[in-house]
This record gives structure tokens, C-alpha cells and sequence, in this order.
């Protein structure tokens, strides 16, 4: 998640935006998961929720567990998605974005099933969006080709 900080940030800087991270301290340091992949998710929704929110706003990034499952959550407080396009923006390239190819979302789904996860939206209190990924910690119990420390 540093790493994908690391990424986005010059996007953020160069749109005012405040990057925040929270990780809870009871968050594993080691789960089994495709390295690459997963920074391309949180660069992904990273990128999107920077995008999304306007100068001077926050974009926060954090880490937490449920039960067997390790949450990760993007939040923005920018323009929001209508619940009507909330079904949509999974699809291939669908996009409310004059640049880009309407991939970046639909890419992100997959990784996350591919990991035996699933990804939630959700509105914020006032405005904006919460993306969380959910993806189970243990994947003793799935046949998971990939096993890299994160």
C-alpha cells in the first residue's frame, strides 16, 4: 500500500489533494496474494478517487480485518457515482471520464475475484464514495497459485 502511495502521489500533488493512509494494528503483515496485481487495484481505485475529488480534498487508504478476511478501503470525498451507474461501472469500457479506456474498474473486479474477494461500494456521509475490497486472509483452503509476501 506504501508502494501504491508512493505511485499516486505526484497526481495527487499536482491536484491538491491530501493522501491518508490507516492501517489497524491488528492487520496481517503476511497474506498470500499476487503482489502485482493487487497494486494495480489500489493504484486503480487510488487514481480513480483522486480524479474524483477536487482541490484541497482527502483520499484516504485503509487496512483493517474481518473475521478471516482482510478489508481494504479507498475513500473519496469527491462528486460520488448515481446509484443508477453504480451496476455499470464494472463493466468493460464503461467510463464518465472524457480521458481513459473504461478498463481500470473492470480489471480491479477481476483481480479481487480472482483472489476469492469482492468489491463493495458504498456512499460517504455527506459526499463521495467507499470502494472496500474484501479478500480472505487464508488461502490454505483454495487452490491459489500465487504465494508472495506483501
Amino acid at each position: 500500500m506504501t508502494e501504491c502511495l508512493a505511485i499516486v502521489a505526484p497526481l495527487a500533488k499536482e491536484k491538491k489533494i491530501k493522501l491518508c493512509s490507516h492501517f489497524d494494528s491488528g492487520t496481517p503483515t503476511l497474506v498470500y496474494l499476487d503482489f502485482m496485481r493487487m497494486k494495480q487495484v489500489l493504484i486503480n481505485l487510488l487514481t480513480n478517487a483522486i480524479q474524483a475529488s477536487r482541490e484541497g480534498e482527502d483520499v484516504i487508504i485503509g487496512c483493517d480485518t474481518k473475521g478471516e478476511n482482510l478489508l481494504i478501503n479507498v475513500i473519496d470525498y469527491g462528486c460520488g457515482i448515481p446509484p443508477d451507474k453504480r451496476h455499470e461501472i464494472f463493466s468493460p469500457f464503461y467510463t464518465s471520464k472524457k480521458e481513459g479506456t473504461g478498463l481500470g474498474l473492470a480489471i480491479v473486479k477481476k483481480i479481487i475475484e480472482a483472489h476469492q474477494g469482492h468489491v463493495e461500494i458504498s456512499d460517504n456521509l455527506g459526499k463521495g464514495i467507499t470502494f472496500r475490497v474484501e479478500i480472505p486472509i487464508d488461502f490454505s483452503s483454495h487452490e491459489y497459485p500465487y504465494r508472495v509476501a506483501s
